[in-house]
């Protein structure tokens, strides 16, 4: 199953030990392995914590994370099976770390500020180490590519959390949509057994394409905006020009 001590637990989920033992007296997890007289917890554990500590953050009191992860029935086992499905990542490179070294090597100079606004938009995760996790690299890769053409960081850091208000607003629209137009109709028709996999099937075929409507979108706002400003720039250039003397 795993060999991981309850104490090991504690530190890789980010709990405390006490909170472990009260997820078990409740029933939230499932039992250790034991060996001898000490119980060994493995990756299905950690899923499970972490499955808690994400309900939680939803905004689900203790109380009734207790009841869905418990009640056993086939509309919870299904519901929290679809949640696995519609939260599962994109496409993406996984994780890495980086400590304070290597962010000041890769990108010079920074201030707290800068540290606290990368926290802040998820670009760095503090961990109990002194390192961080890198959620996503390849958005530090494109910080670290901008400011090397001469942008500075804490400008880049303030487009980047700019944009992310952004989208989230824009995923907010794209969730809506989804729910109102897949999820109620199915669950105004009383949740059909047989069409369970259809939702599934079809919430997960759409997800992918809200980030494809931005890549799609994007270039052609960011060159209406190119030719806004450089026509600006270059309207000033030509009254520059029309201002000067004619030369003989």
């Amino acid at each position: 199953m795993g060999d991981l001590t309850i104490d090991e637990l504690a530190q890789q989920s980010g709990l405390t030990v006490r909170n472990i033992r009260s997820h078990h007296t409740r029933g939230l997890l499932p039992p250790p392995e034991v060996r001898g007289r000490t119980g060994y917890y493995g990756h299905e554990h950690l899923e499970r914590l972490a499955l808690i500590q994400e309900l939680q953050a939803d905004g689900l009191p203790l109380r009734l994370v207790e009841r869905l992860l418990t009640a056993r029935s086939a509309a919870a086992d299904r519901l929290l099976a679809l949640r696995r499905t519609v939260l599962a990542p994109l496409e993406s490179a996984p994780p890495t770390t980086t400590t304070v070294a290597e962010i000041s090597d890769r990108f010079g100079a920074y201030d707290d500020e800068d540290l606290a606004r990368a926290v802040r938009i998820g670009a760095l995760v503090p961990r109990k180490d002194g390192t961080f996790l890198v959620p996503q690299p390849e958005l530090l890769d494109t910080a670290a590519e901008v400011t090397r053409h001469g942008v500075s960081l804490k400008r880049a850091l303030l487009v980047a959390e700019d944009v992310l208000h952004h989208s989230q607003d824009a995923a907010r629209t794209f969730v809506d949509m989804v729910f109102e137009e897949i999820w109620m109709p199915f669950d105004e028709a009383g949740r059909p057994e047989a069409r369970w996999a259809e939702v599934a099937a079809a919430i997960d075929a759409v997800r992918p394409l809200a980030p494809e409507i931005f890549l799609q979108l994007l270039p052609r706002a960011i060159t209406a905006e190119v030719e806004r400003v450089f026509g600006e720039v270059l309207r000033d250039q030509a009254e520059a020009e029309d201002a000067e003397p004619a030369a003989d």
